[in-house]
């Protein structure tokens, strides 16, 4: 039954207006009841008003009644039993049955989208909500011993089942101030390094990890990044991948990228019903694909992000049943269904040593994502027209479960190993084609190579009688500079013989007349 001041989603809707006629006809149903016990506790002692009302009505209102005079007077079961009372149980029976009916009809049909409106709903139970109905004896644990401690993870110690546990989980608020202090469920760099501590304390002493995931994912701002916060996630993802004691994470609400994967490498990985699990959030998605955030519901089909797709797909273990209607609807059947399921997976890792826990861990992870024949004979499809609506490659693609890992390796493996025969078939026929051409065109380029050093040849030839041509052209012209020279200081020979001798004056005389 929904709570007074609810947040109502539009699909709930039909649902919510039965049940509020069931609430008003049960008021009524109290009130009558309220009215008996009046009239039966005043019957003892002196003749209330209302009594002396309720007899003159019987008395009057059947030929049975004034049978039994005036004086007559109905019990409090009468006044419980009278017709009245018996429509308005009849009505509540049936209204009840129809929005049973009617929320199982809307409940199965839910788009992605839907179940993402479910996974966050302000009313929904959280980490602090399932450690009061699913453990005892929680002891919380602070601090990161470096930095601080961080508000949107909670950690500590716990009993589950009478066996004593390590509980780690991320923490959103109710009101407004406490998501100013949880910082909405978005850890910083302290809250992980606080949960790594929490992780090495539980292996050190042997005890179980248990991690609730309920988070749109890590904090971005400058700050968590100044103090590493890729680091803290890096860590949080090596350390768990080795822990040597049984791991157990759910996904209680709203898992989102890696802020939600750092507190999930676990042996066992559950889904609440109405939960979703993704790389990012359908915002986030239709921002980077569509460009366009009011995008995020077809963002979501792409993603499938649901339990019922993630369980499909490998990526989740087992799905938890919620109460009809989501969680926030009935906290305590929800809780005692994921208490049962934890206990359960529990009990059967227990079974196991480190080295199993650790190997197992391993190959659940790598098994996801593992294809299968089809899928890898299906490749040359390629993606879908719309290139969202499908996986890049068509087929059953991640099909396996963590169990049938080494099976589906195994596959791999032997359709590659065909595969790469196949392309090295093709390469050693590419490789011989090529030689034949190769020898080819060694062949033209020595005959290139021949005319060209014919060419050459005949060109220094022709260099050659052009530079013998030059030399006696210039031998000649030579021959004829100094013939003419010749002739020049011969004919001024006689001129110098003929000429006086003049004796120079000297300086500052004047010559006889």
């Amino acid at each position: 039954m929904r709570k007074a001041g609810m947040k109502e989603l539009e699909f709930e809707r039909p649902i919510l207006a039965l049940e509020r006629q069931i609430e008003a006809l049960r008021r009524t149903l109290a009130g009558r009841d309220q009215l008996a016990s009046v009239v039966s506790t005043n019957g003892h002692g002196s003749r209330s008003r209302v009594g002396e009302g309720e007899e003159r009505v019987a008395g009057r209102g059947s030929a049975r009644g004034r049978g039994r005079g005036r004086g007559a007077r109905r019990t409090p079961h009468q006044q419980a039993t009278s017709p009245t009372a018996a429509r308005l149980d009849a009505q509540i029976q049936r209204l009840e049955r129809r929005a049973a009916a009617l929320s199982s009809q809307i409940f199965r049909r839910l788009s992605r989208w839907q179940v993402v409106q479910l996974a966050r709903h302000p009313e929904r139970p959280l980490t602090l909500d399932y450690l009061r109905l699913c453990f005892s004896d929680f002891v919380e644990l602070r601090g990161d011993r470096c930095f601080g401690d961080d508000r949107a993870i909670v950690g500590g110690l716990a009993r589950l089942d009478g066996q004593v546990v390590m509980v780690i989980g991320h923490q959103k608020g109710r009101s407004t101030k406490e998501n100013l202090e949880r910082n909405f469920g978005m850890p910083r760099p302290e809250g992980y390094r606080k949960a790594l501590r929490l992780m090495r304390l539980a292996e050190r002493f042997g005890l179980p990890i248990v991690s609730m995931v309920d988070t749109p994912g890590a904090y971005p701002g400058i700050d968590a990044e100044a103090r590493g916060q890729a680091q803290a996630i890096a860590e949080c993802l090596e350390v768990m991948a080795g822990l040597m004691v049984p791991v157990v994470s759910v996904i209680v609400g709203e898992g989102g990228s890696g802020g939600a994967l750092a507190i999930a490498v676990a042996n066992r990985v559950l889904m609440l019903e109405y939960a979703v699990y993704s790389v990012i959030s359908p915002e986030g998605c239709a921002s980077i694909l569509f460009k366009d955030a009011s995008q995020a519901e077809r963002a979501a089909d792409s993603l499938k992000l649901t339990a019922d797709d993630l369980r499909a797909l490998g990526v989740v273990d087992r799905i938890v049943p919620e109460a009809t209607g989501g969680a926030h609807r009935n906290f305590a059947t929800t809780a005692e269904h994921l208490r049962a399921a934890l206990v359960s997976e529990l009990q059967a890792l227990r079974r196991l040593d480190g080295d199993a826990l650790k190997a197992s861990r391993y190959a659940r992870f790598r098994a996801i994502g593992a294809l299968d024949a089809a899928s890898l004979a299906n490749m040359s499809t390629g993606p879908s027209t719309d290139g969202l609506d499908a996986p890049m490659v068509r087929g059953s693609v991640l099909s396996v479960s963590p169990r049938k890992g080494e099976g589906a390796v195994r596959r791999l493996s032997a359709a590659t190993s065909r595969t790469t025969a196949a392309s090295k078939k093709s390469a050693a026929s590419k490789k011989s084609a090529p030689s034949k051409k190769s020898a080819a065109s060694k062949k033209s380029a020595a005959s290139k190579k021949s005319a060209a050093s014919k060419t050459s040849a005949a060109s220094k030839k022709s260099a050659a009688s052009k530079k013998s041509a030059a030399s006696k052209k210039s031998a000649v012209s030579e021959k004829s500079a100094v013939s003419k020279k010749s002739a020049a200081s011969k004919k001024s020979a006689p001129n110098k013989k003929s000429a006086p001798n003049k004796k120079t004056a000297p300086r500052g005389t004047r010559p006889t007349p």
